[in-house]
């Protein structure tokens, strides 16, 4: 059984990647001072996206599953994804 931690996890995961422009992560780049991976998705896309998904998984996710949703996503290279 997948967990809710996994679900949430993959579902914050698959809505960046969808919404990542290359175009815009490469001209967002000129923002940092060492070199960074990004997807191209803007702070409100972030927002919106967050809302979304938290919405959906409110009623079925804790404080220690939101944690450890953060927990998951913390490693990833990806600017957006942290």
């Amino acid at each position: 059984m997948v967990s809710v931690v996994s679900t949430v996890a993959k579902q914050l995961l698959d809505a960046l990647t969808q919404h990542g422009d290359p175009r815009v992560a490469k001209q967002s780049q000129v923002f940092f001072k060492q070199p960074t991976t990004l997807l191209g998705v803007n702070a409100p896309t972030m927002r919106l996206i967050a809302c979304q998904v938290h919405d959906s998984v409110k009623a079925d996710l804790t404080a220690a599953d939101a944690v450890a949703v953060c927990e998951k996503l913390l490693p990833d290279s990806r600017h957006e994804v942290k």
